[in-house]
C-alpha cells in the first residue's frame, strides 16, 4: 500500500520534487512521467570505462532519483502509480519541494551533450587557491592530504620562503 502524501493545502502551484525510483529505473520513470506531460530533469554524468579515453557511458548524478515539476494536488496519483517510480520524496506525510535555485544550479552545469560537468577535485601537485578564511585568495601548491581528515597542506611562497598552510579541504579551489 502506498503512503498518503500531502502538499500544502493552500498551494496550487507547480514545484520541483525529487522522485525516488525503483533500482536502475530512472530512465523508465522519466519516459513514463513524460507521457503524462510531466516536466522532468534527470541529470547524468559520463562514467569512464577502463583506460580508454573515448569509452564512456551515462550514469545518473543521483542514482535512484530524478526531478519532476508538477502540481502535487493534480498529479500525485498519476506519479505515484507510474512504472519505475517508487515514491515522491517526502518527510512525514509532506512532499518535499526542491527549490528552483537548486535545479538551476544543477542545470547550469549541463554541457552541450546534456551531461553534467563535475568539478575535478584538486590533486597533490595542483595549484590551488584558498577561497575563504584568513588566507583567502592565497595560492599555493597542494602538497599533502591528511589520512581520514578533511584537511590538507598547501605550500605558499611568500618573500622567497615556502610556508606550509594547513586548511580545510572545503575552502580550496583548483586554479585553472
Amino acid at each position: 500500500m502506498r503512503k498518503v502524501i500531502q502538499g500544502c493545502a493552500f498551494d496550487n502551484a507547480y514545484h520541483w520534487y525529487a522522485i525516488h525510483t525503483h533500482p536502475q529505473q530512472e530512465l523508465r520513470a522519466e519516459v513514463n512521467l513524460n507521457l503524462f506531460s510531466i516536466q522532468t530533469f534527470y541529470p547524468q554524468i559520463h562514467k569512464k570505462h577502463g583506460d580508454e579515453a573515448h569509452s564512456s557511458a551515462a550514469e545518473p548524478l543521483f542514482p535512484g532519483y530524478l526531478f519532476a515539476r508538477f502540481n502535487l494536488q493534480a498529479s500525485l496519483h498519476n506519479i505515484t502509480f507510474t512504472r519505475g517510480v517508487h515514491n515522491v520524496v517526502h518527510f512525514g506525510n509532506r512532499a518535499s519541494v526542491v527549490d528552483d535555485d537548486v535545479i538551476a544550479i544543477i542545470q547550469s552545469r549541463l554541457e552541450e551533450d546534456n551531461f553534467i560537468r563535475l568539478e575535478k577535485a584538486p590533486a597533490i601537485g595542483d595549484t590551488v587557491e584558498i577561497t575563504s578564511g584568513p588566507f583567502a585568495n592565497f595560492t599555493g601548491i597542494f602538497s599533502e592530504e591528511f589520512s581520514g581528515a578533511q584537511r590538507i597542506v598547501i605550500l605558499h611562497e611568500a618573500l622567497n620562503y615556502r610556508n606550509r598552510i594547513v586548511v580545510d579541504k572545503a575552502i580550496i579551489a583548483k586554479v585553472a
